[in-house]
């Protein structure tokens, strides 16, 4: 029954040139990858494995795990003195296997708590990072263009983060170049790496995307903490953090599966108020691993992130954003003081030039003309100023540029109207007085 399935007859033909017609064989290995468990494909070296394996990885999109032979350092001397090192070298095996095991277990975890969570009513999507997503902590490592890092002085100082897909546009972050991971890229083995605008601005000539990069990887509590990991740029990312001081900070996403990492944020997306879901949120995680602390001082609701900060920098933004508003109503309300005033001292001129003939309107427009023409020098200045200072608040914004076109042509407009106002409301004024009145009143 299971060969009348056209998608499995050229597997099973090409498993038999392998395993030289066993057909139980190969059965038990379909049946047992279509059920989602696992084979474990073990023999003495040169009798196909790795070829065997890749053929069944490749036509059912299998995770292939394989023995991490060129890391063992006791290999070479087993070839020449096998007596010798037999014992060091298969001891190596077994701790490698292990810790393969525990990253799997480790992958599967995650894979189910992100399943449960998205299950959740009004959770739209469900992603993992290693660090929260506008964090401005992260681990620290060395990236190199072209290869390995080496250690030398042309290593680049970069945030590590590992991901898992959809990341990105779930949290609107832009794809300036090329593409965000996929879950191909999840699933299979390390190769696509992503960067940040500020580390592809580093790279000189052309685009990094299709270029080599190479990382070295930084979780620090697993066995494989300082081994390079070397890929290709799949994509360019906008820039999201940056340091205490303002600057763009060059980050690194690897996928969450090349280098699991022990403890990670899981961020969801919801349709209504994120703290009326963490209960239900909650739930869905203890119903997947009962034995999850979701209480105490560092963990429950800054745990599971909803929200794109911390209540730190959400704190920050607030207070900046409140100084902001001050700022600009004390500064329109000081200009329109002054203008109004510096106007109504026009009076007597405006008395005279009605005396002489001219209309309210004539002169109405002449005020307005002028005091626009000062405003907008005021704001060339002003904007001359800003841009120079910006850098100075860039550690406190978040989703924002420090030089962000809107924010400045919005204020901009703002105090453009109120300067017109300040000046029009006296002006019209002074234009409904009799000149007879006004030139006898000063």
């Amino acid at each position: 029954e299971r060969d009348e399935n056209p998608s499995l007859i050229p597997l099973k033909s090409n498993l038999q040139s392998v395993i030289y017609g066993k057909s139980e064989t190969i059965d038990v290995l379909i049946v047992a990858l279509l059920a989602g468990g696992s084979v474990l494909i073990e023999d003495v070296p040169g009798v196909g494995k790795t070829t065997l394996a890749k053929l069944i990885a490749d036509h059912l999109n299998a995770r292939l795990v394989q023995e991490e032979f060129e890391e063992n350092p006791f290999l070479g001397d087993f070839y020449r003195n096998s007596e010798a090192y037999a014992f060091q070298t298969q001891l190596w095996f077994l701790l490698s296997r292990y810790r393969q095991q525990q990253g799997l277990k480790q992958l599967d975890l995650f894979a189910r708590l992100t399943e449960s969570v998205g299950a959740v009513p009004g959770i739209e999507s469900v992603t993992m990072i290693n660090h929260g997503p506008l964090s401005s902590g992260g681990a620290p490592s060395r990236a190199a263009f072209g290869g390995a890092p080496t250690g030398s002085e042309d290593d680049v100082r970069v945030v590590y983060r590992t991901i898992s897909a959809g990341y990105f546009s779930m949290l609107g972050i832009p794809i300036v170049r090329g593409r965000e991971f996929d879950e191909d890229d999840v699933a299979g083995g390390p190769g696509p790496i992503i960067i940040n605008e500020t580390l592809a601005r580093q790279w000189g000539e052309g685009s990094p995307v299709g270029q080599t990069l190479g990382v070295i990887k930084a979780a620090r509590t697993r066995a494989d903490f300082g081994e390079p990991l070397v890929g290709r740029v799949v994509g360019v990312v906008g820039d999201l953090n940056r340091t205490a001081g303002g600057a763009q900070t060059p980050v690194v996403y690897v996928p969450l599966t090349h280098n699991p990492w022990p403890e990670v944020n899981l961020v969801a997306r919801s349709k209504g108020a994120p703290a009326a879901m963490l209960e239900a949120v909650e739930d869905a995680i203890h119903q997947v691993e009962p034995r999850i602390p979701l209480d105490g001082p560092f963990v429950g609701a800054t745990t599971v992130r909803f929200g794109l900060a911390s209540p730190a920098q959400r704190f920050n933004a607030a207070l900046m954003s409140a100084f902001a508003v001050v700022a600009l109503l004390l500064a329109a309300v000081g200009m329109y003081g002054v203008i109004a005033y510096t106007v109504s001292l026009r009076t007597r001129e405006i008395g005279v030039r009605m005396a002489l003939g001219a209309t309210p309107g004539r002169v109405l427009r002449s005020v307005v003309h002028r005091v626009a023409r000062i405003t907008l020098i005021g704001l060339g200045l002003g904007v001359v100023a800003a841009l120079a200072l910006s850098r100075l608040l860039a550690g406190l914004l978040y989703l924002i540029e420090p030089r962000d076109p809107a924010t400045f042509v919005g204020v901009g407009m703002i105090l453009m109207v109120v300067a017109i106002l300040a000046g029009y409301v006296p002006a019209r004024r002074a234009g409904k007085v009799d000149p007879l009145v006004a030139l006898r009143g000063e």
